[in-house]
């Protein structure tokens, strides 16, 4: 009875094993080599075409702003004092300005160091705008 069970559990070592091989093996063969080239496929591949008839805009020559992003104030940017976060916003949007909070009920936030003149940099306590802390 003995050689039975230890027969049985080498018998599915070996297959446990074996599945095991073959699993890498497959696993590495469609890896590849790097060396090798690709294989030739059975796929189509297809071609976008490129509607060239349309013209391109010029680009902008220097000192042709355009409709050039305005500038923040400090004095414009108080308006958004005492409005709540969704507030703040929307007015930003509607103005054209973004708003960054640097510190959310007394945590400083991570913000990089780039200059955005669009942008106000704003407290915010308990989803408040309370303190205009910069521009840019």
């Amino acid at each position: 009875m003995a050689t039975t069970s230890t027969n049985k559990a080498r018998t599915r070592a070996i297959a446990v094993s074996a599945v095991l091989a073959l699993s890498l093996s497959s696993g590495l063969m469609a890896c590849g080599s790097d060396d090798e080239p690709a294989a030739k496929s059975d796929e189509t591949t297809t071609t976008a075409v490129v509607d060239d008839s349309t013209t391109t805009p010029e680009a902008e020559e220097p000192g042709d702003e355009g409709e050039a992003e305005a500038e923040v104030t400090p004095k414009e940017a108080e308006v958004l004092v005492g409005m709540s976060e969704l507030a703040a916003e929307a007015k930003s949007l509607e103005e054209g300005w973004t708003v960054r909070v640097l510190e959310r009920d007394g945590e400083m936030q991570v913000a990089t160091n780039d200059f955005n003149p669009t942008r106000i940099n704003v407290t915010v306590v308990k989803g408040e705008i309370t303190e205009i802390q910069s521009i840019g």
